[in-house]
């Protein structure tokens, strides 16, 4: 029929899809935009849906589906609800058996402030997938019945995280889920990002060790691999193509717009916890290097009724490039709570760029909570007792009392809010701090000597868990002796 989309037609629309999806890949949303709006208008009659679908071909039917699903999401990101309800709904026209529209619909009506159909969509996807997991919370969360487990299967999520709460690119590496077991559901959920070439493994095994009190910790890969690392990952980038690093110059935005694909992937994640019933206020984010320089971001961007419960940056600080830009962006809304901790000898973040990290932080909020510490070590993982007590108190102000108890270890302790001091928590209830309470009692004992020696070795042993790999694999067979070798 010569009302059908021509062939050739079809191919164009394809390839700036695929320009759109870089676009997108590479955090350039309103780019991104514009790509796909130029491949819809190669669809005939776009503002007449019903005949320009009559003119389609399954196949093209499904990518005109797609490309509205995509064009969605963007205005979902860039907060455009009432255009993100008008492609959703085009989506579904094509489609209508596919659920991610109506999903993608049901939150940006959810952003409107209209229920009801929030419900109606959210009761489609479970006619059309009554075992749809995601929907299933969001369900619960507007009291919508799906079945009598369901309850107690979010319950279940809230204490494990299963895969699937994770975007797709964040699934490639090592996700380590602890406390294995826990009795009734976690106060606190901790993220915990690494460095670069290094993998969630030590990061992990410090937290077990830290034990903190009702928190579910989640230690995960960056999205990006690292060759010759042994499966090391990153957050973004910070090489070219040639492997040298990227300097951090004015209009320089390569490692702009890779921490922006992942400032989005962790955002994704954290509404998606959300949606299990985690306020935000209770989501609480540790990073090194590479992955504080993402914990920094985000904790810029989370204020107001979205301000997460705290952030931790361990020799990290804002891109430099990008501080240029953000120097003087004021907010009245209550900030995220910030700590970053800095070594005097750190040759891989410079210390001016610590400071301008803290001041814009300062400047930002009218209320700005922004703490730094600042001890004799290189760049590295927390290294110390005192680096350690400052990170525990401040998760003892910032993180909410203790309910729960741990299967894989000791019971974890319960103290009411009000009885906690900025002692309460901090490193008696970790291997690190009954190790150093130890040490103290045998000095006191008269033990020391090659005994105590014995003690600091092993203290160090432990300390060293995540300290090994990230000052060696921070960056694989390159000089780094670099001020802004930014992680």
């Amino acid at each position: 029929r010569k009302d059908r989309m021509k062939e050739e037609t079809f191919q164009l629309a394809l390839a700036l899809k695929i320009r759109a999806d870089s676009r997108l890949r590479e955090g350039q949303v309103e780019s991104a935009v514009q790509q796909y709006s130029n491949s819809l208008s190669l669809f005939h009659d776009e503002n007449n849906a019903q005949t320009m679908l009559r003119s389609l071909y399954e196949r093209q039917r499904k990518e005109y589906a797609g490309l509205c699903v995509k064009r969605a999401e963007c205005f979902i990101q860039l907060s455009l609800h009432e255009q993100a309800v008008i492609d959703c709904t085009r989506a579904i026209e094509a489609q209508p058996d596919d659920t991610t529209p109506y999903l993608l619909r049901a939150r940006s009506s959810l952003e409107l402030g209209d229920v009801d159909s929030t419900k109606a969509d959210v009761e489609k996807i479970l006619q059309l997938d009554p075992n749809h997991e995601e929907v299933r919370y969001l369900a619960e969360e507007l009291d919508i019945t799906t079945s009598p487990s369901g309850h107690q299967q979010t319950r279940e999520t809230m204490r494990t995280l299963p895969e699937t709460t994770f975007p797709a690119l964040m699934r490639n590496g090592n996700i380590q889920v602890l406390p294995k077991h826990m009795v009734g559901e976690p106060a606190n959920l901790l993220f915990i990002l690494h460095g670069v070439g290094d993998t969630p493994t030590p990061y992990a095994e410090l937290a077990r060790r830290m034990n903190l009190p009702d928190t579910l910790v989640v230690a995960m890969a960056g999205p990006l691999s690292i060759p010759e690392s042994d499966g090391g990952r990153a957050w973004f980038d910070i090489f070219d193509d040639e492997w040298d690093l990227i300097e951090p110059t004015r209009g320089e935005q390569r490692r702009v717009n890779s921490l922006a694909v992942s400032c989005q992937l962790m955002s994704q994640l954290i509404d998606r916890v959300r949606q299990l019933g985690w306020p935000a206020s209770r989501i609480h984010l540790l990073g090194f290097s590479n992955g504080g320089t993402v914990v920094l971001e985000l904790a810029r961007r989370y204020c107001g009724a979205n301000a997460l419960g705290g952030a931790v940056a361990i020799a990290a600080s804002l891109l430099p490039e990008e501080m240029i830009y953000i120097c003087n962006e004021r907010t009245e809304q209550p900030p995220t709570r910030v700590l970053l901790t800095h070594g005097d000898h750190d040759q891989m973040v410079a210390r001016q760029d610590v400071l301008q990290t803290v001041q814009i932080f300062r400047d930002m909020h009218v209320e700005a909570d922004v703490e730094l510490w600042t001890g004799a070590k290189g760049h590295e993982m927390i290294n110390s007792e005192e680096e350690m007590r400052t990170v525990m108190q401040f998760w003892d102000r910032t993180m909410a009392a203790p309910q729960a108890q741990s299967r894989d270890g000791e019971t974890l302790i319960d103290l009411p809010q009000s009885s906690r001091s900025t002692s309460s928590i901090d490193l008696s209830t970790t291997d690190f701090g009954r190790h150093m309470e130890d040490r103290e009692d045998r000095r006191s004992s008269g033990v020391s000597g090659e005994d105590d020696q014995q003690y600091d070795a092993e203290l160090h042993a432990e300390l060293s868990l995540v300290r090994r790999r990230a000052a060696s694999l921070d960056v694989p067979q390159v000089n780094l002796a670099h001020n802004h070798a930014n992680r």
